[in-house]
């Protein structure tokens, strides 16, 4: 990147120093989901990108170590109980203004293999919103929903918003927790 697209960085502030702080407090996320255990039920992966040159990757090790997020899944993959070939898990790549979502398998030699790849429907969480009316659909009728949607849509979207704060966010993985 030339030096006339860099942002401009407070006078001070190095460029290593303001990664290397941002990835310090990236846990704060964890506050949005106190039923989550942060440090145990969630793994951060930070991805260096193949089109910046191997200085800008060295750069993002570095500053990524210097914030305690040193592990690479290669390496750690069997502390996360994923250890026969075959498992699958999902990786979110948060990042470049889109979040990707993508589900892989773990292959012989501990390679990865690609399951499915994102789509727009799994942007921001509205692929589960959108379940829930299908779910609602199934529970009450198709006509009921959609009178409901040409009617009352902010009823419709109370709703929704109370399905996010009673079930999907307050969700941390547990399979008796659908039932």
């Amino acid at each position: 990147m030339s030096e006339k697209e860099k942002p401009v960085l407070p006078k001070g502030l190095e460029y290593k120093r303001a990664i290397t702080d941002y990835l310090t407090e990236i846990e704060t996320v964890a506050t949005y989901w106190p039923n989550v255990n942060f440090m145990e039920q969630v793994l951060l992966i930070i991805t260096v990108s193949a089109e910046f040159s191997e200085q800008a990757n060295a750069s993002i090790r570095e500053c990524a170590y210097k914030a305690g997020c040193h592990y690479i899944l290669y390496e750690n993959i069997k502390e996360h109980m994923i250890t026969e070939v075959g498992s699958s898990f999902m990786i979110v790549d948060c990042g470049g203004g889109i979040v990707d979502l993508m589900t892989c398998e773990l292959l012989e030699n501990n390679r990865l293999g690609e399951i499915t790849e994102c789509s727009d429907d799994f942007y921001r969480g509205t692929y589960a919103d959108k379940e829930f009316i299908k779910f609602l659909k199934q529970k009450v009728g198709d006509s009921a929903v959609n009178l409901l949607y040409e009617n009352h849509y902010s009823q419709l979207q109370y709703m929704v918003q109370e399905f996010c704060h009673r079930v999907k966010l307050l969700f941390i993985g547990n399979r008796k927790d659908l039932t």
